[in-house]
C-alpha cells in the first residue's frame, strides 16, 4: 500500500510543469479539456512521439523513418479521434 502511494506521488511530481508547460522532460497540457502529457525525440531518419492521457488511460505512439514535424501531428490526430470513441459495454 504505501508503495503504491509513492509511485502516485513521484508520478505526480514528475508531472507537474515548473516552467510553463515542461515537466522533467514532459510537455504537460490540457487539449480540448483532456489532460495529455507527451515526450518526442529524433535522430536523422526516425522521429517518435509519445502522447500520455492519464485520465483516460490511453497512450499514442508513433514510430517513422521520416524526419519533421508530422510524427506529432499523426499522433495528435490519433489522440483527437481516441475522444470520439465510446468504449461498449
Amino acid at each position: 500500500m504505501e508503495q503504491a502511494r509513492e509511485r502516485r506521488l513521484r508520478f505526480t511530481e514528475m508531472i507537474t510543469p515548473f516552467r510553463s508547460d515542461y515537466a522533467c522532460g514532459l510537455q504537460v497540457n490540457r487539449v480540448n479539456g483532456r489532460l495529455v502529457i507527451e515526450h518526442g525525440g529524433n535522430n536523422i531518419g526516425f522521429n517518435a512521439h509519445l502522447a500520455y492521457y492519464p485520465e483516460e488511460g490511453l497512450a499514442v505512439v508513433v514510430l517513422a523513418n521520416l524526419n519533421g514535424t508530422v510524427v506529432g501531428k499523426i499522433t495528435s490526430a490519433l489522440g483527437g479521434a481516441s475522444s470520439l470513441i465510446t468504449p461498449s459495454n
